[in-house]
């Protein structure tokens, strides 16, 4: 509807271009996905909807201006194309706003949220009932415990074998024991389980505005880093897009079928290679590489080592550059990676993983990476021993919680410099 708006104006004045129309089509489309709009559903809050759009106007503002700066011939006002931006971004925030309303009035795409409440009071019951009440929240009911009658042991396995999401304990009832309290946190931190507090004093008390509502009860977050920031977050998946697309344009257009032909004389096809890794949430996905081993049934199973004889030629090359993680740019752009991040393992490794290092699982917190703290800090290659595998998940979890811009851009500009000079613990 703004497209027809804006450039009927436009046509009045003379300007016929039917291509524009086009253009603002193809970018609502394409930006649609970019931004996953589609991940807004019932339990989106008024501020990261806000944000969710500012993601969508600045990426579709940036390919509509990439065309209209590419076509010479066309000169606009900046008052038209101020408000031609500013109803677009009105129209799109009114429009999710108003999605969003008939998915709760109609309770339409509601995600289950399995969850777990420990506590035993009054105050306790009354919140269970009260999501039970408000399913449009998204938090299914699975069962209450009551503190102190359960094993360290018994409550990971329930959280396995539940599929528990979210976990939700009455913080009145945990305060005076603040040892309960860190055995129960630092379970659910090794499950990359959502952890929450409720509170009668939240409830009767003013409380800051970073507090969440499930029907009429406020519950805050336990866990609260950088990236859980509605603003941050955006930053750097805008920083993502934009970087990734600027990689395409000026390097990617020449140096992927460069690679991809080279790849072919060597060792023939397939040129690229996918392998199911987790993601953020556990999540798998399939991570894209240009392939630098022989085709072989082991290459899910059985990790590569220094001088494996299934790394081709080139493949050494690709490897020894990190060229070989070039096509994981398609995977940020679908928005399954970003730029820097924890380095997605296999599968078969995360679980191995996972039962030996604590909080393992924790770096599934935040999308996986391109490069990540680790690759700069050394902790690249081949994992001999446990203790290699250690030292990264210190500094994934460090990137976790001390993310900032500021660190994404050291470490893109250490990676490349690694590039260049050559990393000696690339395999």
């Amino acid at each position: 509807m703004s497209n027809l708006i804006i450039f009927g104006h436009f046509w009045m004045d003379g300007k016929s271009y039917p291509s524009l129309l086009l253009i603002s089509g193809l970018s609502t489309v394409f930006t649609y996905f970019l931004s996953r709009q589609n991940l807004i559903n019932v339990t989106t809050q008024i501020p990261q909807l806000i944000w969710k759009n500012v993601e969508f106007i600045f990426l579709y503002i940036l390919l509509v201006l990439m065309y209209w700066f590419a076509i010479n011939s066309i000169n606009y006002s900046k008052e038209q194309i101020t408000l031609f931006f500013l109803f677009y971004f009105i129209l799109i925030l009114g429009a999710n706003a108003y999605y969003i309303r008939v998915l709760r009035w109609y309770k339409i795409d509601i995600p289950c949220v399995n969850t777990l409440v420990i506590g035993e009071n009054k105050f306790t019951q009354q919140f269970i009932e009260s999501i039970q009440e408000n399913e449009w929240m998204g938090f299914k009911f699975i069962k209450k415990l009551v503190p102190g009658q359960f094993s360290r042991d018994g409550f990971a396995e329930f959280l396995e074998e539940s599929k528990i999401d979210a976990v939700f304990i009455n913080w009145d009832e945990f305060a005076q024991n603040e040892q309960r309290e860190q055995v129960l946190r630092n379970i659910v931190e090794e499950k990359n389980i959502k952890f929450f507090a409720i509170s009668e004093i939240f409830a009767s008390k003013l409380i800051p505005s970073t507090y969440y509502l499930a029907g009429n009860f406020p519950y805050l977050n336990l866990y609260h880093f950088p990236l859980d920031n509605a603003f941050n977050l955006t930053l750097k998946r805008l920083f993502d897009v934009f970087f990734a697309l600027s990689f395409f344009v000026f390097i990617g257009i020449w140096l992927f079928p460069m690679i991809a032909l080279i790849n072919l004389l060597d060792s023939g096809f397939p040129i690229f290679f996918k392998q199911r890794r987790h993601g953020m949430d556990n999540i798998e996905f399939n991570c894209l590489k240009f392939r630098t081993m022989v085709v072989n049934k082991d290459s899910n199973d059985k990790i590569t080592v220094r001088n494996d004889p299934r790394i081709t030629k080139f493949g050494k090359i690709l490897r020894k550059s990190s060229l070989d993680e070039l096509p994981q740019f398609i995977n940020v752009l679908k928005g399954d990676m970003s730029v820097v991040g924890p380095r997605p393992h296999m599968v078969n490794q995360n679980n191995h993983y996972n039962q030996i290092i604590s909080k393992y699982n924790f770096r599934h917190y935040v999308k996986p990476g391109i490069t990540g703290l680790a690759q700069v800090n050394g902790f690249r290659g081949e994992i001999k021993r446990d203790e290699d595998m250690k030292n990264r998940i210190q500094s994934d979890l460090y990137y976790i919680r001390n993310w900032s811009f500021g660190l994404d851009l050291m470490i893109i500009y250490r990676t490349v410099a690694n590039m260049i000079k050559g990393d000696k613990n690339a395999i």
